[in-house]
């Protein structure tokens, strides 16, 4: 706590009294006292008590200057990890992950993990900006942990016949089918059997589990609806088949080798 007095820095510095580790602070005339666990209002009173012997109408005014005692930490994928102070403001969950930063490079929003008193709670942080959003009434205390996953192990695998092939990432909540067929700049016009389009989940475990393949005819006018309210999961393989026609290019192209198509069809239909 720190006993304020008007003065320089050095005045400021002579008046505060560290918190010992046995919970006592040492104040002239008085001696030692009892802080840990006490109101500030409780401490303030006892040094008034205190002084009263030494000196008439005493006031004494007392505030913590420092809370190097409660504190929460945060890992992960913050920009600025590590111990926050609990102070006698409350520190709700939105202000700590606002001070720390969010790398949203690397970070799992969906991820947060909150560790208190022994028990684990998941929090969706991409939640924030929703409607009936409640992470703002979450109020941190003493000895809580945040951790911030990565999201490395959220991966979507585009593959097939579509004309930018890739592995995306994504952070966030919610990544639909139309989204992860967008991002990979569609259905390529040349080569894609837009009734063959598939959606492989638990690719990843064969030999654990059972895997589940979903069919989306994207031919149909609804397919596109029908995408943008398809949620992806983590290690989902997006596939889209080859038309008839690839699939008969690349057989020839095999047997030929460098032969082109154009000139087999030519030397088929003579």
């Amino acid at each position: 706590p720190e006993l304020t007095a008007p003065g320089s820095q050095d005045q400021l510095d002579a008046n505060t009294r560290e918190v010992l580790n046995d919970g006592t602070l040492y104040f002239p005339y008085v001696g030692r006292i009892r802080a840990a666990g006490r109101t500030v209002g409780e401490v303030r009173e006892q040094l008034r008590m205190g002084l009263s012997p030494q000196y008439t109408e005493v006031k004494v005014d007392v505030k913590v200057l420092r809370y190097n005692s409660q504190r929460i930490l945060l890992s992960g994928s913050f920009k600025v990890p590590g111990p926050q102070p609990v102070t006698n403001i409350p520190l709700s969950l939105v202000q700590a992950v606002s001070v720390a930063g969010v790398d949203l490079t690397d970070a799992n929003l969906a991820g947060l993990t909150l560790r208190r008193d022994g028990r684990d709670y998941l929090i969706d942080i991409d939640a924030l900006n929703r409607k009936d959003s409640k992470l703002s009434r979450i109020f941190l205390k003493d000895g809580d942990y945040l951790h911030l996953n990565s999201n490395s192990r959220n991966k979507i695998y585009v593959l097939g016949e579509v004309r930018n092939p890739q592995v995306i990432s994504f952070g966030t909540t919610r990544l639909t089918l139309l989204e992860a067929l967008g991002n990979s700049g569609g259905l390529s016009p040349d080569s894609a059997d837009g009734n063959a389009v598939y959606v492989i989940r638990g690719a990843e475990n064969f030999a654990a589990a059972t895997s589940t393949v979903y069919h989306l005819n994207a031919k149909k006018p609804t397919a596109y609806l029908l995408a943008g309210q398809f949620e992806l999961k983590a290690q989902d393989v997006v596939f889209v088949g080859p038309a008839d026609i690839t699939r008969w290019s690349r057989f020839i192209s095999q047997l030929l080798g460098s032969a082109s198509v154009v000139q087999t069809g030519a030397a088929f239909r003579n």
